[in-house]
């Protein structure tokens, strides 16, 4: 886990209990996940290793990352240690973050409460690395992968309930 929202804090107040965080720890493995994750899919390797195991050695087309646009929603550690990584890709960023104001290391900086539907449109691949909350529960809802176009990639490194699960068959 990153962050502390899954402990019972109530009950670790009660006790005089202190809990302390390592803000940050998790953001160099979590985002080279994601960048692993999204160069897989790029570069076609699942289809690859399938045909690898099946003794296929007819050739496929595989893709490219550069040109791609990644939209990264949360700009905490994760987020931008994820969009660090992809600077090295030649990939336009697009970062959503609560305060937009305080800007990030992507090309592009968003709130939560500016028109995310207009950057779901354009991007290959949505990366989620945002804290559950109030505002970000259901956030990738029906309406969401209705504006994603069919071949975008999703990466969720956040809670589950930030996705609407039903809506995925959508």
């Amino acid at each position: 886990y990153a962050g502390v929202d899954h402990l019972p804090l109530a009950a670790f107040e009660e006790r005089g209990i202190p809990v302390t965080s390592a803000a940050g720890v998790h953001a160099p493995n979590v985002a080279e996940y994601v960048l692993g994750s999204i160069l897989a899919d790029a570069q076609g390797l699942v289809e690859g290793w399938r045909r690898e195991q099946r003794r296929e050695w007819r050739h496929f087309q595989t893709g490219e990352l550069a040109g791609s646009t990644v939209t990264v929603v949360g700009l905490g550690s994760i987020g931008t240690a994820v969009v660090e990584r992809l600077s090295a890709f030649g990939v336009d960023t697009v970062g959503v973050r609560y305060s937009p104001e305080k800007g990030g290391p992507a090309d592009e900086v968003l709130g939560y409460g500016d028109d995310l539907h207009a950057a779901y449109a354009r991007s290959d691949y949505l990366v989620l690395t945002c804290p559950l909350t109030d505002r970000t529960e259901g956030l990738i809802d029906r309406a969401a992968f209705e504006t994603l176009p069919p071949e975008s990639v999703l990466v969720n490194v956040a809670r589950g309930p930030v996705v609407e699960t039903d809506a995925l068959g959508a």
